[in-house]
């Protein structure tokens, strides 16, 4: 296989939407864009984003209103099942908390959630001790939630190798 670039040879490339000369990064155009040749950067960008029903500033294609319509469908707080009035009042779970991440939550049950996973990030899951610096994942035949300190740690395992 010859590569052009390799071989010392200084042919021009343009890109192939905006015709602008590429010098240094150049950019394949996917398969189902039906584009010949090479892309710059910003035409890349422009390309990808109108392939995947997007615009640039991030908005859908098909407009305000299907962002709004989902906001509308679910206006009940996925834990308390309470009404949710306005979209400024609804928050949607931290990936850290294991939860649906299509939820709604009120403002009271997002609070009692950041603060009951602020509490088994910071306090031994046995002893209920703010955590030292070097923290401990208990076993999973424990059954134990939480992290937790070296002293409950070394006891627990202490436990089950005495019943074992």
């Amino acid at each position: 296989m010859w590569f052009p670039l390799l071989a010392g040879n200084k042919a021009k490339v343009h890109c192939a939407v905006c015709n602008k000369e590429l010098t240094k990064f150049r950019y394949k155009p996917a398969n189902e864009w039906d584009i010949q040749g090479m892309l710059c950067g910003d035409c890349h960008v422009m390309k990808s984003l109108e392939h995947s029903g997007r615009t640039k500033s991030g908005e859908s294609k098909r407009g305000q209103e299907t962002i709004d319509a989902k906001i509308e469908i679910s206006t009940e707080c996925g834990l308390c099942n309470a009404e949710i009035g306005s979209a400024s009042e609804s928050f949607k779970p931290k990936w850290q908390w294991n939860m649906d991440t299509n939820l709604i939550l009120c403002k009271r049950c997002y609070s009692m959630k950041s603060k009951e996973y602020e509490k088994r990030i910071n306090y031994c899951g046995i002893c209920g001790n703010k955590m030292p610096f070097f923290r401990y994942n208990p076993k999973p035949k424990w059954k134990i939630e939480g992290q937790l300190c070296r002293k409950c740690w070394d006891d627990s395992n202490n436990r089950w190798k005495s019943r074992g």
